[in-house]
């Protein structure tokens, strides 16, 4: 029973009281119910596909790779790094002699340092950027996708302890 509602059969008004005595019942209540849902489904499906269509839009600027001479100028100055690692406590920029580095891109960079620092073994994260044409580029030229860069973490760790396919395990 209803309006092209389940099945999505379309009836004729004459023919729901026969196949619907509770629309005769409940007389236009029924009806507008019935309408009501389907202007809503309706409206459901349209923001969907509305949805889909801004998706695509932004995520096809994502996909393609900015050519050099389309790329953002920049800037001729690094970025300071200032003190310590927040959960390590040990200096950023520091000399980890005796230690192995891996160097991992996995889109966005906040989600996939953290990973790692709990991982026995890791002595110190950092992120950054890697590839490129923009000179030192900010997060937010970067984030962009007019720089050419990869969001990328650097992992130090101590390979007495853990090695790199455990590490490569921790992102798979």
């Amino acid at each position: 029973c209803g309006l092209g509602m389940g099945g999505m059969a379309i009836r004729r008004v004459e023919d729901l009281g026969k196949d619907c005595p509770a629309l005769v019942e409940g007389g236009m209540k029924g009806v507008r119910a019935s309408f009501t849902r389907l202007i809503l489904i309706l409206l459901s499906i349209f923001l969907a596909l509305k949805s889909m269509e801004f998706l695509s839009k932004m995520l096809g600027k994502k996909t393609a790779m900015v050519e050099e001479k389309d790329a953002l100028a920049g800037r001729g100055t690094k970025m300071a790094v200032s003190g310590s690692h927040a959960i390590f406590k040990n200096a950023l920029d520091q000399d980890f002699k005796g230690m192995e580095m891996l160097q991992i891109g996995m889109g966005c960079f906040w989600g996939a340092e953290k990973k790692f620092w709990t991982v026995e073994g890791v002595v110190s994260t950092a992120v950054g950027y890697s590839g490129g044409y923009t000179p030192n580029p900010s997060y937010e030229e970067v984030c962009s996708g007019r720089t050419g860069h990869n969001e990328v973490v650097r992992v130090v760790f101590d390979p007495s302890k853990t090695s790199l396919s455990s590490l490569l395990k921790v992102v798979s």
